[in-house]
């Protein structure tokens, strides 16, 4: 039997469970991108950029990028401002789910 290494068997989990999401995503009117920020901004809003970004690993540009595109897919809303230490620049948002139904994927069993 050929030996697996953890890191492989990491990566055909994180493939696998991808095609999962593509597949319940289909047809929904959600790409899997962003039912997965919605999901993020559902759990803990209201929610900065800057908090997604650390706890979930993400670049704060992915993070800003997402949340522009599902404010503009009507998916959530920015609100509010964090205003930065000099007072007179915006240094973040918050964002929450807008008041819309989201499709939500379900999976298929096989």
């Amino acid at each position: 039997m050929i030996e697996r290494s953890l890191l492989l068997d990491l990566y055909a989990a994180f493939h696998k469970s991808g095609q999962v999401v593509d597949r319940a995503c289909a047809g929904t009117g959600i790409e899997p991108e962003d039912f997965a920020f919605v999901s993020i901004v559902g759990g803990r809003e209201p929610v900065t950029p800057t908090a997604i970004s650390r706890e979930f690993g993400l670049s704060l540009s992915t993070v800003l990028f997402r949340a522009t595109r599902n404010v503009e897919l009507g998916f959530v809303e920015r609100v509010g401002q964090l205003l930065a230490p000099d007072r007179e620049s915006v240094q973040s948002f918050w964002v929450v789910i807008a008041g819309v139904l989201i499709p939500q994927p379900r999976a298929r069993h096989h």
